[in-house]
């Protein structure tokens, strides 16, 4: 189940969000909801979701400030802006900032379901690269004589940081805005 966390100030839009995220079907759950950028900031380094759906104007922090700092302090954590706005500004901003996607108000919930899916195909996909070392290292035999623990595990978090990177490079975690 991946963890997703709600950030806009017009209440009634995380309310209709969180419901469309359970009726996806899809093996999603909302963690959290603020009304501000300020809390949301808070809350989200503390719960660690997966998936951060956010309201690009909001009080104290916008989206895009939020996006800014999340990206830089966890960037892990798939960020999907929202908007009452069809303003291309904002949505090329996004796009610059490393946002996975960016979909108008009032979301539909196919639109939703389509967003959902793309962002647990990036998960399975991410989790693949990442397990692929392990798998490898498995087959092989015993280490080396003299070779530390420390090494080997050095070595493993590399290669899956390095499979990540490129991961990112060539999919980009931008499209389909």
């Amino acid at each position: 189940m991946y963890e997703i966390f709600l950030a806009d100030d017009e209440m009634w839009i995380t309310i209709g969000l969180r419901k469309l995220i359970e009726r996806s079907g899809l093996p999603f759950r909302v963690i959290g909801e603020a009304n501000d950028g300020i809390t949301a900031l808070e809350e989200i380094g503390e719960k660690c979701p997966d998936v951060v759906f956010t309201d690009i104007r909001m009080p104290g922090i916008t989206g895009l400030e939020l996006l800014e700092r999340i990206s830089k302090s966890k960037p892990d954590i798939k960020m999907v802006l929202i908007s009452g706005y069809a303003e291309f500004e904002y949505a090329q901003r996004a796009m610059r900032m490393s946002a996975f996607d960016y979909l108008l108000k009032p979301i539909e919930q196919e639109k939703l379901d389509e967003v959902l899916k793309r962002l647990l195909r990036t998960f399975e996909k991410e989790r693949a690269i990442a397990e692929e070392p392990m798998e490898q290292e498995e087959e092989k035999e015993a280490p080396e004589v003299g070779q530390s623990v420390l090494d080997r595990i050095v070595g493993k978090l590399i290669q899956t940081i390095l499979r990540l990177q490129s991961f990112r490079k060539n999919t980009g975690s931008v499209s389909g805005i």
